[in-house]
């Protein structure tokens, strides 16, 4: 499954605040992570990278903030409760409205 929301945020999320986030969503998706959240700032936007397993390595969560907006990616070989992992990145990641959504199924995994 690979969820990919983009929309207008309130504000940024401090590197704390989303680390908290992202921890809570791998949760909440039933995955574990590997390793440590990667998080690059600069003046003009920031990303975030969540590696997840369950039952692959190859899955993730990334945020990527750019001025006022921010895309969310979630992508998992295993399923997962689409509809509250976006419940709770429109909540977690302060979205004030969602430009996009999309849920595809991916066939190779």
């Amino acid at each position: 499954m690979h969820l990919i929301m983009g929309g207008r945020v309130e504000r940024w999320l401090s590197d704390e605040e989303l680390g908290e986030k992202i921890a809570e969503l791998v949760v909440l998706i039933g995955m574990t992570p590997v390793g440590k959240l990667h998080i690059e700032r600069d003046d003009d936007g920031l990303s975030a990278i969540q590696i997840v397993t369950q039952p692959l390595k190859e899955s993730h969560i990334s945020m990527h903030y750019i001025n006022d907006f921010c895309c969310a990616d979630v992508f998992s070989c295993k399923d997962f409760d689409d509809q509250k992992a976006c419940e709770f990145i429109l909540g977690a990641f302060l979205y004030v409205s969602l430009k996009e959504k999309k849920l595809l199924r991916r066939e190779f995994c």
